[in-house]
């Protein structure tokens, strides 16, 4: 098991893991984040203005973004960024 934690806007408070530093993590965090459908520059605020459809697509990207981070820091391959 891996546990990532993000935390604040910048990379000061994520942690590196295994395979990933923190500069690593935040830019994977960011793009799969953006290529699941949510913008994001590290956080995301959950508020009033977004219905349910929104909010199951945040949680969505989450998942999947997480998944792949953990997916990465488990790997035996050297992480390429895009």
């Amino acid at each position: 098991m891996v546990n990532v934690c993000i935390l604040d806007y910048g990379s000061g408070n994520v942690k590196s893991v295994k395979n990933l530093n923190k500069y690593q993590i935040k830019n994977l965090f960011i793009q799969n984040m953006i290529k699941n459908n949510v913008l994001s520059i590290g956080t995301n605020n959950i508020n009033y203005s977004l219905n349910k459809k929104d909010i199951s697509q945040v949680k969505k990207s989450y998942s999947k973004t997480l998944e792949e981070i953990k997916d990465k820091s488990l790997s035996k391959k050297k992480l390429k960024i895009d």
